[in-house]
């Protein structure tokens, strides 16, 4: 009789640790999700490219939420950024690419972008305006030289596609993931606390388990 009872108060103790450790897990599920869309976000993406009128590369870019494209090149080993936007004129919309260039119109480029759907790529339309906004997932954007100063002519940079995750700028919808570097050790340090006083609560229930039983006077 007394070794019932002792089992299904010990039953009784395993059950409320079951239910934390399947919240600890839960915890470090959305901890570590929120953790790689916040890298993901902030992570952006370059390609060399040889400022050469007719030259074009490509380059896959994966977004969270979808994001507007920003795009630069960059100079040397000390990098010069140079930033892109929209060519004079630019916004019309229709089947040609987006048009861009840095200050002065030192370097212009027309920019496409295709999505990536059911195993298919699935070019994007140029809507109204002088943006892109590529989708959730993943997009493959074709960038082609169009001009060239002369004074730039043949030069290797790097053309780079910005992060909607930034130290300076942030776009809209991607706040909450900014702090993303900061939250990291402060996640794992309180899991890993966590996880401590669940498992010494499992040692002493453990232990209160196996004592043996008073024999009876």
């Amino acid at each position: 009789m007394q070794d019932e009872r002792r089992q299904g108060a010990a039953a009784a103790c395993r059950r409320p640790l079951l239910w934390a450790w399947l919240a600890w897990g839960l915890v470090s599920v959305l901890m570590a999700a929120y953790y790689g869309a916040g890298q993901l976000a902030s992570s952006p993406v370059s390609v060399p490219l040889r400022l050469q009128p007719g030259q074009a590369v490509s380059v896959d870019v994966r977004s969270v939420f979808g994001h507007t494209l920003a795009m630069g090149v960059q100079f040397g080993l000390a990098p010069r950024h140079l930033p892109l936007e929209p060519a004079a004129g630019e916004g019309a919309g229709g089947d040609a690419g987006l048009r861009l260039q840095s200050h002065a119109g030192a370097v212009q480029v027309e920019v496409s972008a295709r999505h990536r759907e059911d195993h298919h790529w699935v070019a994007l339309p140029q809507p109204p305006g002088a943006t892109l906004r590529l989708p959730p997932g993943l997009s493959r954007v074709q960038v082609t030289v169009r001009s060239v100063a002369p004074s730039l002519q043949g030069e290797p940079v790097r053309l780079l596609v910005q992060a909607p995750v930034g130290f300076e700028t942030t776009q809209r919808g991607y706040g909450w993931l900014w702090f993303y570097w900061l939250a990291l050790p402060v996640f794992v340090l309180s899991q890993y606390i966590w996880a401590l006083v669940l498992v010494k609560s499992q040692r002493r229930h453990a232990a209160g388990g196996d004592a043996p039983a008073p024999r009876p006077a």
